[in-house]
């Protein structure tokens, strides 16, 4: 059982996020003290804690749906320890005060928050002999406790020999796993996609069609006023392998690739009554 509350406790601490600008109280300890209280419930919060004065602080909670809840606290206790489990009762009480009515330790049964996000930028594919890039189209859904982000992929490929030009347009769908701290997401996903490519310079037109299948790590970071700043560092597997040979020039994109990638958008907030 110790093992047990341990991992709901290091889960909590992983999820949530309390900051504090005052040097009579410990934040990390006002988290530890959260997590035994209130349990899951704080990993939807972040916290920050300002000093108004002696022994007077000044608390915002921002729930991750949008909502804000201010309180001013009053702490009587000497030391910074007890300081910080004092207003972590405070804050445990006020935290259910505004829970809406039927939410549990398992989270709100009224309304579960859907995030959605989209967004625009480019992509490098490097790979031996030749590279290629294009720009991009993504948009992507989170919602619950945002461990799972579906992702929608149009983006466009080119590569260049001289003369002979490699133009194409790639469509996917794929999924995400990570996990949300403060205001980033990471994760990693997998994305496969249909490329359809078309070869001109050479002494005729080709068209081909191929798969491709994105492996990445992921990076986003969502500011306060709903921009999105996204990365991405991964493989692109596309089979089969592409080769353009022209009069005197030849284009080939290896199986495997390196690829980088970064997008700017907009976070598109939603919600979805159960």
């Amino acid at each position: 059982m110790p093992g047990i509350a341990g991992l709901a406790i290091a889960l909590v601490l992983a999820l949530g996020a309390v900051r504090s600008r005052d040097a009579s109280v410990d934040g990390p300890a006002v988290e530890r003290a959260l997590a035994i209280r209130s349990g899951r419930d704080t990993a939807a919060w972040t916290i920050d804690i300002e000093g108004r004065g002696e022994r007077r602080v000044h608390v915002t909670m921002r729930h991750r749906n949008g909502r804000i809840v201010r309180r001013d606290y009053v702490l009587e206790a000497t030391t910074a320890e007890e300081r910080s489990r004092e207003l972590a009762a405070g804050i445990a009480l006020a935290l259910e005060q505004e829970a809406p009515a039927g939410e549990g330790a398992d989270g709100p049964s009224v309304a579960a928050p859907i995030g959605g996000w989209v967004a625009a930028g480019l992509r490098l594919g490097a790979g031996r002999p030749d590279a290629d890039g294009g720009v991009s189209l993504r948009a992507g859904m989170l919602w619950g406790r945002r461990h799972v982000q579906p992702i929608v992929h149009l983006g466009s490929v080119h590569a260049r020999a001289a003369a002979l030009r490699v133009d194409g347009v790639r469509v996917g769908l794929g999924l995400a796993g990570g996990a949300p701290w403060r205001q980033w997401w990471f994760g990693a996903a997998v994305i496969p996609q249909l490329a359809h490519m078309v070869a001109r310079g050479g002494p005729r037109t080709a068209r081909s069609l191929a798969s491709s299948t994105e492996i990445t790590a992921l990076a986003q970071w969502r500011s306060p006023v709903g921009v999105l700043v996204a990365a991405r560092l991964g493989t692109d597997i596309q089979a089969p392998s592409l080769r353009a040979v022209g009069r005197r020039d030849s284009v080939r994109l290896a199986p495997v690739r390196l690829l980088v990638g970064v997008e700017v958008g907009l976070v598109l907030p939603l919600s979805r009554k159960r």
